[in-house]
C-alpha cells in the first residue's frame, strides 16, 4: 500500500516510538540507535557534533548509516594511486538520527529522524556487523 502514497499504521507507530524516546546520557542514546539499526539491517557511524560554546560539552550529535552518501568523484580519477582502492561500500542511504540535549531539563531527545526503506535487512547485499554491534550482553 506504500506504493500508492500511503504509510502503514505499523510504520507510523514505529516512527512515533523512536521519536518519543528520551535519555539521560548520550551513551544510552547511541546504544538505543545502534540496536535499532541492527534490527533494521544497517550499521551506524557518528557524523557531526556540536559543542556548547567555550566548552567540550556535546549538545547535539548526528548518527548516519555507514553506507550514507557516495564516494567523491575525485577519488575515482586519481592517477597517482599507489595501491588498489577500497571496494565501494556506499549506497546512498539517507537513514539518520539527530539528537539534542535540552539544558532546561537535562535530557537527550530526538531532534530529527529519517527512517530508511532503501534496503530491508542488508546494505550492499550483505549484513555485516560493525565493532559496536558485535558485543556480548552479559
Amino acid at each position: 500500500m506504500e506504493e500508492e502514497g500511503y504509510i502503514s499504521l505499523e510504520k507510523i507507530k514505529e516512527y512515533k516510538s523512536v521519536v518519543d524516546q528520551t535519555f539521560m546520557r548520550e551513551k544510552d542514546f547511541y546504544e538505543f540507535y545502534n540496536d535499532y539499526a541492527y534490527h533494521k539491517g544497517f550499521n551506524i557511524s557518528k557524523d557531526r557534533v556540536r559543542y556548547k560554546t567555550g566548552t567540550k560539552e556535546v549538545i547535539w550529535r548526528r548518527f548516519m548509516c555507514s553506507c550514507e552518501g557516495y564516494r567523491s568523484v575525485k577519488y575515482f580519477e586519481r592517477m597517482d594511486q599507489k595501491r588498489q582502492p577500497h571496494a565501494l561500500t556506499r549506497c546512498g542511504c539517507t537513514a539518520r538520527h539527530d539528537m539534542e540535549w535540552s539544558e532546561s531539563n537535562g535530557i537527550w531527545y530526538v531532534k530529527h529522524f529519517v527512517d530508511t526503506t532503501r534496503f530491508l535487512f542488508y546494505c550492499n547485499g550483505k549484513k555485516t556487523l560493525q565493532y559496536a554491534q558485535n558485543r556480548c550482553n552479559i
